[in-house]
Protein backbone atom coordinates (compact mmCIF):
# COMPACT_ATOMS: atom_id res chain seq x y z
CA UNK A 1 0.00 0.00 0.00
CA UNK A 2 3.00 2.28 0.34
CA UNK A 3 4.82 1.85 -2.98
CA UNK A 4 1.97 1.42 -5.46
CA UNK A 5 -1.10 3.32 -4.26
CA UNK A 6 1.05 5.63 -2.11
CA UNK A 7 -1.38 5.57 0.77
CA UNK A 8 0.82 7.86 2.88
CA UNK A 9 0.54 10.65 0.29
CA UNK A 10 -3.24 10.83 0.49
CA UNK A 11 -4.13 13.86 2.54
CA UNK A 12 -7.10 12.53 4.41
CA UNK A 13 -8.07 13.98 7.76
CA UNK A 14 -10.46 11.41 9.15
CA UNK A 15 -10.16 7.72 9.92
CA UNK A 16 -13.35 7.06 7.97
CA UNK A 17 -11.86 8.66 4.85
CA UNK A 18 -8.68 6.62 5.19
CA UNK A 19 -10.73 3.43 5.55
CA UNK A 20 -12.74 4.20 2.43
CA UNK A 21 -9.70 4.91 0.30
CA UNK A 22 -7.85 1.92 1.74
CA UNK A 23 -10.78 -0.36 0.90
CA UNK A 24 -10.99 0.93 -2.66
CA UNK A 25 -7.24 0.85 -3.34
CA UNK A 26 -6.88 -2.53 -1.64
CA UNK A 27 -9.27 -4.13 -4.12
CA UNK A 28 -7.35 -2.69 -7.07
CA UNK A 29 -4.00 -3.77 -5.58
CA UNK A 30 -5.16 -7.35 -5.00
CA UNK A 31 -6.53 -7.57 -8.54
CA UNK A 32 -3.26 -6.32 -10.02
CA UNK A 33 -1.31 -8.86 -7.96
CA UNK A 34 -3.62 -11.68 -9.06
CA UNK A 35 -3.25 -10.78 -12.72
CA UNK A 36 0.51 -10.39 -12.37
CA UNK A 37 0.79 -13.88 -10.87
CA UNK A 38 -1.22 -15.35 -13.75
CA UNK A 39 1.11 -13.59 -16.19
CA UNK A 40 4.09 -15.24 -14.50
CA UNK A 41 2.59 -18.72 -14.12
CA UNK A 42 0.91 -18.87 -17.56
CA UNK A 43 2.50 -16.17 -19.73
CA UNK A 44 1.36 -17.77 -23.02
CA UNK A 45 -2.32 -17.64 -22.06
CA UNK A 46 -4.19 -15.31 -24.44
CA UNK A 47 -4.67 -11.96 -22.71
CA UNK A 48 -8.37 -11.85 -23.54
CA UNK A 49 -8.95 -14.99 -21.43
CA UNK A 50 -7.58 -13.43 -18.23
CA UNK A 51 -8.22 -9.70 -18.62
CA UNK A 52 -11.37 -7.86 -19.71
CA UNK A 53 -11.39 -7.48 -23.49
CA UNK A 54 -11.77 -3.71 -23.25
CA UNK A 55 -8.53 -3.44 -21.26
CA UNK A 56 -6.68 -5.49 -23.88
CA UNK A 57 -8.08 -3.28 -26.66
CA UNK A 58 -7.03 -0.10 -24.83
CA UNK A 59 -3.46 -1.32 -24.27
CA UNK A 60 -3.17 -2.64 -27.83
CA UNK A 61 -4.47 0.62 -29.28
CA UNK A 62 -2.21 2.76 -27.10
CA UNK A 63 0.93 0.85 -28.07
CA UNK A 64 -0.19 -0.08 -31.59
CA UNK A 65 0.17 -3.84 -31.18
CA UNK A 66 -2.15 -6.68 -32.17
CA UNK A 67 -4.73 -7.43 -29.49
CA UNK A 68 -5.55 -10.88 -30.90
CA UNK A 69 -1.95 -12.12 -30.72
CA UNK A 70 -1.19 -10.58 -27.32
CA UNK A 71 -0.43 -13.13 -24.60
CA UNK A 72 -1.04 -12.43 -20.93
CA UNK A 73 2.69 -12.00 -20.30
CA UNK A 74 2.95 -9.50 -23.16
CA UNK A 75 -0.12 -7.68 -21.86
CA UNK A 76 1.55 -7.02 -18.51
CA UNK A 77 4.80 -5.89 -20.09
CA UNK A 78 2.72 -3.53 -22.23
CA UNK A 79 0.83 -2.22 -19.18
CA UNK A 80 4.23 -1.59 -17.58
CA UNK A 81 5.34 0.23 -20.75
CA UNK A 82 2.32 2.53 -20.38
CA UNK A 83 3.57 3.14 -16.83
CA UNK A 84 7.09 4.04 -17.97
CA UNK A 85 8.84 0.67 -18.19
CA UNK A 86 11.51 0.78 -20.90
CA UNK A 87 11.89 -2.99 -21.33
CA UNK A 88 15.53 -3.32 -22.30
CA UNK A 89 17.01 -6.82 -22.37
CA UNK A 90 18.83 -6.29 -19.08
CA UNK A 91 15.85 -4.73 -17.26
CA UNK A 92 14.16 -7.95 -16.16
CA UNK A 93 10.49 -8.04 -15.20
CA UNK A 94 8.61 -4.80 -14.51
CA UNK A 95 8.23 -3.85 -10.88
CA UNK A 96 5.19 -3.18 -8.76
CA UNK A 97 5.33 0.62 -9.05
CA UNK A 98 5.53 0.59 -12.83
CA UNK A 99 2.65 -1.88 -13.09
CA UNK A 100 0.56 0.25 -10.72
CA UNK A 101 1.22 3.44 -12.73
CA UNK A 102 0.48 1.69 -16.01
CA UNK A 103 -2.71 0.08 -14.71
CA UNK A 104 -4.04 3.41 -13.45
CA UNK A 105 -3.23 5.09 -16.77
CA UNK A 106 -5.03 2.32 -18.66
CA UNK A 107 -8.05 2.72 -16.36
CA UNK A 108 -8.07 6.44 -17.08
CA UNK A 109 -8.08 5.79 -20.82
Amino acid sequence: MKTGPRMERRQLRSAAGIKRVLGFLGIIAVRILQLREVSRSAPELPAIEAVPELMVKIVAGRLEVSEKKMSHGEFWRNVARVGGFIGRKSDGDPGWQTLWKGWLRVLEM
